[in-house]
C-alpha cells in the first residue's frame, strides 16, 4: 500500500510579524524579525509602535482642531489690525512698539544698533540708562561705535497693556517662495467686537512717528521687486534735518518765484480749479544747470519749506535708441498718462537739458524752466559769510562792529580773487570748509587755489 507523505510545512520559530512590525519591516528587511525574536520584543514593540502611531495622530488632530477653535474664537470674539512690512504703517508701529515698556521686558527679542535702526531715527527703548551719558563733542564716529542697543520683540506672540486692555502683538514672517525677501506681518488683537482701540492705538502711533519727522525732510526711494512680476515699492531710506531756503545758492527772485508756484499749486482750492476747466491736476519743474549748482539742494530746502516728502528717482536713460524706446514711453506715461496720479510735484534735474528728448520737457509736463548758473560774486559773498562768520556772541557793541566790518573785509578780498561764474557753487565751498574756522586763512590761501585748480582743469585732471 502505497504511503502518501504530506509535504512539510516549514515550521519557523520567527512569529509572524504584526502589521506594525511589518511596517518596520519594509524599511529594514530580513534583519528586524530575528532581532527583536532574539530579544523577545515582539509584543512591546507592537505595543510602543500603536502608542506611537496614536499619539501622533491625537497630536496632529489636536493641533488642527486647536487652531480651527482659536481661529473661530479670534474671527468671532476678537478684533483685529493687521500690517504688512511692505506698507508704511509697519514702520510707524515697529517705532511704537520698541518705545513700549514690555519690549524691554520680553525675554524673546530683536536687538539692533540704534543708529542703524530700520525705524525712526531715536526710536524704541535702549540700554542708555545702563550707560554713561555720550560726550556730545565727541566725533560721530565715536558717537557710533558706542551706539546703545535697542531692542524689539521677536518674532511670535506677545502681550501688553494700553489704555487698560490687554493687547495680543504677534509677529509673523512669511518665508514665500514666491518673494525675494521674507515678508512679516503684525497682528494686534484685543477682545471684544469693538475695533476703536486699536485705531485708536494705531493713530497715536502714526501721530508720534510724523511729529518726529516734523522738522526733518524724508527721502524715499524704489526698491526692488518683491517678486517676479510685481511692482516695485517705495522705501524710506533716510531722514535729514530740513534744510534753511537762505542756505540755496541762487537769486532770491528765482527762489521766491519757485516756492511761491509749488505754494499756489499745493492750496486747498487749487485741486477743485483745476478740475472744474478739466486740466490734469498735476505740476512739473525743470531744474538745469552745471554740477554742483544747488539743483537738488533747492529741491530738498523747498520739500523741508512745504512739509513734503522726497521720492527719489534715480538718472533715467532717455535717449531714443531702440534699446531705451520703453524705459521712455514709461516714464512719459507715469509722468502724465491716463492711470498717473495727480496731486504731486515733480521735479527733474539734469545737467545737460539739450541731451533730454523734447517729449519729456515739453509744456504740460514741465511748467516751468529755472537755470542754475556757476556762482557769481553774490554768490560767493553769500558762501563766505554763511560758512566762515562766527556764531554770535554776547560782545560790546563796538567789538561786534569791529568784527563785522573786518569780516566784510575778508570778503571783499575773497570776492576780488575769485574769478566770477568760474567754479560752481559746491567747488567754493568745498574749498571754504577747508577753512572754516580760519577766514584769514582763507582769503590768503585763495590765488593758489584759482591757479591749480585752473591748471587741473586744463590737464583733464577734473572736469
Amino acid at each position: 500500500m502505497a504511503t502518501v507523505s504530506q509535504p512539510a510545512v516549514a515550521n519557523s520559530s520567527l512569529p509572524t510579524p504584526f502589521p506594525p512590525l511589518s511596517i518596520l519591516e519594509a524599511f529594514i528587511p530580513s534583519y528586524l524579525s530575528p532581532l527583536i525574536s532574539y530579544f523577545g520584543l515582539g509584543n512591546a514593540v507592537t505595543h510602543i509602535l500603536a502608542f506611537f502611531l496614536l499619539t501622533t495622530f491625537t497630536a496632529t488632530g489636536w493641533t488642527y482642531w486647536y487652531d480651527s477653535l482659536v481661529s473661530l474664537f479670534r474671527r468671532f470674539f476678537m478684533s483685529t489690525a493687521q500690517i504688512r512690512s511692505r506698507d508704511e504703517l509697519y514702520d510707524h508701529m515697529m517705532a511704537w512698539v520698541a518705545e513700549q515698556e514690555f519690549s524691554a521686558r520680553t525675554r524673546y527679542f530683536v536687538a539692533t544698533m540704534a543708529f542703524g535702526s530700520l525705524f525712526a531715527e531715536g526710536a524704541g527703548r535702549s540700554e542708555d540708562e545702563e550707560e554713561e551719558p555720550e560726550e556730545p563733542d565727541a566725533p560721530s564716529w565715536e558717537r557710533n561705535r558706542r551706539a546703545p542697543l535697542q531692542f524689539t520683540p521677536a518674532p511670535g506672540l506677545h502681550y501688553f497693556r494700553y489704555k487698560g486692555s490687554f493687547v495680543m502683538l504677534e509677529r509673523i514672517v512669511e518665508d514665500n517662495d514666491k518673494t525675494w525677501f521674507p515678508q512679516e506681518i503684525l497682528e494686534f488683537s484685543i477682545m471684544g467686537r469693538k475695533p476703536q482701540l486699536l485705531k485708536d492705538m494705531l493713530k497715536e502711533a502714526r501721530s508720534r512717528y510724523l511729529m518726529k519727522d516734523k522738522s526733518k525732510t524724508v527721502v524715499h526711494r524704489p526698491k526692488a521687486p518683491e517678486a517676479v512680476g510685481s511692482p516695485p515699492t517705495w522705501v524710506r531710506c533716510l531722514a535729514r534735518p530740513s534744510r534753511p531756503l537762505s542756505t540755496v545758492v541762487l537769486e532770491q527772485s528765482q527762489k521766491e518765484m519757485f516756492v511761491d508756484d509749488i505754494k499756489d499749486y499745493l492750496e486747498p482750492g487749487t485741486q477743485k480749479w483745476y478740475s472744474d476747466r478739466g486740466i490734469p491736476y498735476r505740476r512739473g519743474y525743470l531744474l538745469h544747470g552745471p554740477p554742483g549748482t544747488g539743483k537738488s539742494s533747492l529741491s530738498f530746502a523747498a520739500a523741508g519749506l512745504l512739509g513734503l516728502k522726497i521720492y527719489d528717482i534715480d538718472t533715467i536713460n532717455t535717449s531714443t535708441d531702440a534699446g531705451t524706446k520703453v524705459s521712455l514711453s514709461g516714464l512719459l506715461n507715469v509722468i502724465d498718462g491716463v492711470a498717473s496720479p495727480e496731486g504731486r510735484v515733480l521735479i527733474l534735474t539734469t545737467n545737460h537739458p539739450e541731451k533730454l528728448d523734447a517729449a519729456l520737457i515739453r509744456p504740460g509736463r514741465v511748467d516751468m524752466k529755472i537755470e542754475f548758473k556757476l556762482a557769481g560774486e553774490e554768490a560767493i559773498a553769500g558762501l563766505f559769510m554763511r560758512i566762515l562768520k562766527e556764531k554770535e556772541a554776547k560782545r560790546a557793541a563796538e567789538e561786534r562792529a569791529a568784527k563785522e566790518k573786518h569780516l566784510l573785509e575778508l570778503v571783499a578780498k575773497f570776492t576780488q580773487t575769485m574769478p566770477q561764474e568760474v567754479f560752481s557753487p559746491a567747488e567754493v565751498q568745498g574749498y571754504l570748509l577747508q577753512h572754516k574756522n580760519r577766514p584769514e586763512r582763507a582769503v590768503e590761501c585763495a590765488e593758489k587755489w584759482v591757479c591749480d585748480r585752473i591748471e587741473a582743469r586744463k590737464a583733464g585732471k577734473i572736469d
